[in-house]
């Protein structure tokens, strides 16, 4: 689908410090809580970019505001637990998105969005391409593409520079000039990669995105769904971890990590590295555990035993 945002406002709660990228936006000032007599950090940037906020610190915040932009944090999230938790911890949560999702228990406002498909609008490839397209249909019903809600939720506030009529005028702000390729780099804003066990004492988990499972719209596809790609996530191990859980074929395993568990069908894959544990992310199925990746606890699963009667 098209490009997914999050954008938020955050009140530091004094439940951990706030990471480099989201430093900048929060003001050491507090101010008394009239109900619980805490102080909040007050907020000195309006919003902090979803590319900022995948990460499992981002999350350690009590959030005044939250605004989703065709993003279900709760598969499109690195850690899709604590993106819930933060969702329902927020102040005020606003979706716009083109399906019914998880926000439907956190948000305090959905808003009706139409997909990429219907409305036009610019993409970016990674290769600097700018590539602009129409709209294959009108929008359904009385839904908007995502631009024309916001400039309508603009001009309400009394924002300036909300006064487009078109999605080519906004393109005209967005990239002006020709020169795409001189604002693009590979220089990375956060972290990826947290405190890994180096020693090799504890297993770790190895996440992918199934290819299917990767935006809203491939979620939806039923004739996607029903492909060998889209198969239910198993745990897939080294034949030394399977031997040493002492596993079957058939088998399950009870994965935990982050406070979040799920059981999935074992699986033996000899090219993966020892004391590691391949478990897809961005699914149904395994977004209750943490990160994609990060220490995990494997156990098996004891069979249950039909006894005929």
């Amino acid at each position: 689908m098209g490009p997914k945002s999050l954008a938020a406002s955050p009140e530091h709660s004094g439940r951990g410090s706030p990471a480099p990228g989201a430093a900048a936006t929060v003001d050491a000032r507090r101010a008394p809580d009239a109900a619980s007599g805490r102080g909040h950090a007050k907020t000195t940037e309006p919003s902090i970019p979803v590319f900022e906020l995948v990460y499992e610190q981002h999350f350690n915040f009590v959030w005044r505001s939250l605004r989703l932009l065709g993003v279900e944090p709760e598969v499109d999230c690195n850690d899709a637990r604590a993106a819930v938790a933060a969702m329902k911890g927020a102040e005020f949560v606003v979706a716009l998105s083109p399906y019914q999702h998880g926000a439907l228990d956190y948000a305090h406002a959905l808003l009706p969005i139409a997909p990429f498909t219907e409305t036009s609008g610019t993409f970016v490839s990674t290769e600097g391409r700018v590539q602009s397209f129409r709209g294959l249909v009108l929008p359904l019903a009385e839904t908007r593409p995502a631009w024309k809600v916001l400039r309508v939720l603009g001009n309400l506030l009394g924002v300036a520079g909300f006064d487009y009529d078109s999605s080519e005028e906004v393109l005209k702000d967005a990239l002006p000039g020709a020169n795409v390729e001189s604002h693009l780099n590979n220089r990375l804003a956060a972290p990826v990669i947290g405190k890994v066990d180096a020693a090799g004492t504890c297993i770790e988990r190895i996440g992918e995105v199934p290819i299917y499972q990767a935006d809203a719209i491939v979620r939806r596809a039923a004739s996607l769904q029903k492909t060998h790609d889209a198969a239910a996530p198993v745990a897939a191990m080294h034949g030394d971890l399977y031997t040493q859980l002492k596993l079957r074929d058939g088998d399950q395993v009870r994965i935990t990590q982050g406070g979040g568990f799920t059981v999935l069908a074992a699986a033996r894959d000899d090219k993966l590295p020892a004391n590691c544990v391949r478990v897809a992310a961005a699914h149904p199925l395994t977004a209750q555990l943490g990160g994609a990746t990060g220490a995990i606890t494997v156990e098996r699963v004891e069979a249950q035993h039909k006894v005929a009667v």
